[in-house]
């Protein structure tokens, strides 16, 4: 008998049968999907213009395609909605963030594409100026009456009261039927979670953070937190259109189907920033 001879258990027949294939490198798998070119057929300005955009300011067509995405979504958000499933309805806005590191013409390339949004709303600005300066002492005046038929209530004589309190009603009926109204601003490249919210209320409840120098602060969200914590809720209330209203001293802000679309481009030092962060007050805990 052959001593280097041995016995074949069930398992080595399994593996001659069907051999272990080859190791698999540890090493980061190049991206399988180009964002450019996944943008229909149908859209040929918008294909053309990340070619374009892409050529002029020498930098990926993906990162045009996925930041235009992201700017598409602003002027989508509210006018249409998704139903996955029947009942399951979200708004349209994406968050979008390119990250590059500096000299990677970041801001070249926000500018060059939030160029359509900033000229419409400086249009707008101007084209309502008048109207807006109007509407808004037609407001003060009815506010003022308010205020004097107010005045004259309190010092009135028993037979007045009731003609007094029936034009300070009709006064207050009217302002009513008046809301604040101003020009329309849609992008900022930096707000805090209180002018987010008095944003999205004076305009139409859409609104788009677009921004080239995000650090990590006001990616986590803390930048102006008091306390340094985060302070995201309206975020992310705005991310899927759920009611967020608040209550202030004097008002009320009823944001009912916020909408809230981000575009960034980001150092990726921020983003390791925001990571070392998270480790640490996990780490504490």
């Amino acid at each position: 008998m052959n001593m280097a001879s041995r016995i074949l258990t069930p398992a080595d027949l399994r593996a001659e049968a069907h051999p272990w294939p080859a190791p698999v490198q540890f090493a980061r798998p190049a991206p399988s999907l180009n964002l450019a070119d996944a943008i229909p057929s149908t859209l040929p300005m918008l294909r053309d213009f990340i070619a374009a955009q892409a050529e002029a300011l020498q930098v990926h067509p993906d990162a045009v395609a996925l930041l235009s995405l992201g700017l598409a979504s602003l002027a989508a958000s509210r006018t249409f909605e998704m139903e996955p499933q029947a009942g399951w309805r979200e708004i349209a806005p994406l968050w979008t963030v390119f990250l590059a590191e500096p000299g990677e013409r970041k801001s070249a390339l926000l500018s060059a594409l939030a160029e359509p949004v900033h000229n419409w709303q400086s249009t707008e600005r101007n084209f309502l100026r008048h109207a807006l300066a109007e509407y808004t002492e037609q407001r003060r005046g009815i506010e003022a009456r308010m205020a004097g038929a107010r005045t004259k209530l309190a010092r009135a004589k028993s037979g007045e009261t009731a003609q007094l309190t029936k034009e300070s009603t009709e006064l207050a009926r009217t302002l009513g039927n008046m809301p604040e109204l101003s020009a329309p601003v849609l992008v900022s490249a930096n707000v805090t979670p209180e002018a987010a919210r008095d944003a999205l209320a004076a305009n139409g409840e859409k609104l788009a953070l677009l921004s080239a120098e995000v650090d990590a602060g006001q990616l986590m969200g803390s930048r102006y937190a008091k306390n340094g914590g985060a302070n995201v809720d309206l975020f992310l209330s705005a991310w899927i259109g759920e009611p967020c209203p608040a209550l202030r001293v004097g008002r009320s802000i009823p944001l009912e189907r916020p909408a809230l679309a981000m575009i960034l481009a980001v150092q990726p030092a921020a983003v390791r920033e925001v990571w070392k962060g998270e480790f640490k007050k996990f780490s504490t805990q």
